[in-house]
């Protein structure tokens, strides 16, 4: 490519006007449009610009962005070492959990079993004491009745051994009565007197039974009731035990997700490195190439691609007229940055107020060697000056709507020896 110096200062900008689709226009559209060609004539004869290659510049970025990359990718390896260690953390933290609820899921099992038991004790333990109560007061009237038939059976063997009439009992049947026998009398009192003690035998008997079977039942409740006490000091310490472990489970979670979304942003910030030095790479190899080499390789001059006007002739829908659009109208929201599609020097970076160029708004125009120009246009704000050099991609302003009435959005022209040319043959596809 050959170089050429580019020299603007105190150079005076022909006058051009943008095109136009008013009828009333059409007679000095043309004048108009020499005025403009006239412009980027005199702007490429007349202010020269050197674009030497500056690989330098490039290769210390490429190196920046490896030493960078080198590093997000230890990062990345230590958070990936961390997350698998905090990983395995937590899942003993979750085998651990999962035990602990059975474990206590057994013990409230056991608990409910000793709870029925202590019941179940208490019921018989109450039907014991009515039964030994009972079997007291049986006793009791057994004593009563054998005392009864010692003293009887006494006060007749007294009699016959006196040798006096006893005194019958009206409950005697009529034939022992009638016999009036001693010896049947006392035989029938000392027969009662046997049945009497044999009873009352028995009701003590049972008496020791039932107080035994008390006692062991007692015995029963109160183990019962020690294990119950037991088990659930046990709950109460594995439910402390549960609620620390899931303490300790949702700490490695929350450490785990944090971990993860360290590792997923830095997977996408070497992403991102790795294209902007993709980026850088495909800048050097353009920069070592002639302008005209750049074609169909330029990168867009902002994040958005959306077109609301191509570059020709467009029909104006009331009047039928055709007017020539020498650019590219790019939709983007007001305050989005716009970049220098490749390397040159500012030759234009201003709202002027001259006529041709004042319904352009703020604007900016590059050259870049051989004759190319881009130009820039209705910008909110210019962060650039004249005479400046600028590097491909670089930031040269942002979307506005200065001297539109269209709202925000980014107007791009591409010329070659002052006559335009299609920016969409020169944008990458």
């Amino acid at each position: 490519m050959q170089n050429e110096k580019l020299a603007i200062n105190n150079t005076k900008l022909p006058t051009f006007v943008p095109s136009s689709s008013l009828p009333n226009e059409r007679r000095t559209r043309a004048t108009r449009y020499k005025r403009l060609i006239f412009c980027f004539i005199f702007l490429s004869t007349c202010q020269l610009v050197n674009l030497s290659p500056a690989l330098a510049t490039y290769e210390e970025k490429i190196k920046e962005y490896d030493k960078e990359i080198q590093e997000k990718e230890k990062e990345k390896t230590k958070a990936k070492k961390e997350l698998a260690t905090e990983k395995k953390e937590l899942e003993k933290k979750r085998i651990q959990e999962r035990n602990l609820r059975k474990r206590l899921t057994k013990i409230k099992k056991d608990l409910e079993v000793k709870k029925k038991e202590i019941v179940i004790y208490g019921e018989n333990l109450k039907k014991t004491k009515k039964q030994l109560e009972k079997k007291k007061k049986d006793l009791e009237e057994a004593t009563s009745e054998l005392k009864t038939s010692r003293d009887t059976l006494g006060e007749r063997l007294i009699v016959i051994y006196k040798g006096k009439s006893p005194s019958y009992p009206h409950d005697f049947p009529q034939n022992i009565l009638q016999k009036k026998s001693m010896n049947i009398i006392a035989s029938c009192d000392a027969n009662r007197l046997a049945g009497d003690e044999e009873r009352k035998e028995a009701r003590e008997k049972e008496k020791e039974s039932l107080e035994k079977k008390e006692a062991r039942i007692t015995i029963y409740k109160e183990a019962a009731l020690k294990r119950k006490t037991e088990i659930e000091k046990n709950k109460r310490a594995k439910e402390t035990l549960l609620t620390k472990t899931e303490k300790k489970r949702m700490a490695y979670e929350k450490r785990v997700r944090k971990l993860k979304k360290a590792s997923r942003e830095l997977e996408a910030l070497i992403r991102n490195l790795e294209a902007k030095k993709k980026e850088t790479i495909e800048q050097a190899r353009l920069a070592s190439l002639a302008f005209r080499q750049k074609k169909g390789r330029l990168p867009w001059p902002t994040i958005s691609h959306q077109i609301t006007k191509r570059y020709g002739k467009h029909q104006h829908p009331q009047y039928k007229t055709y007017t020539p659009h020498e650019g590219i109208d790019i939709k983007a929201p007001k305050g989005q940055e716009v970049w220098a599609v490749s390397k040159g020097r500012i030759v234009f970076a201003q709202w002027s107020q001259k006529p041709g160029l004042r319904e352009y708004g703020k604007m900016v125009m590059i050259a870049h060697g051989g004759g190319y120009y881009t130009l820039y246009a209705h910008l909110d704000s210019i962060l650039v000056k004249e005479n400046q050099e600028v590097e491909g991609v670089q930031l040269i302003g942002k979307v506005g709507q200065t001297a539109s009435k269209k709202g925000p959005y980014l107007y791009f022209e591409m010329r070659k020896d002052g006559a335009p040319e299609n920016p969409l043959h020169w944008l990458r596809k």
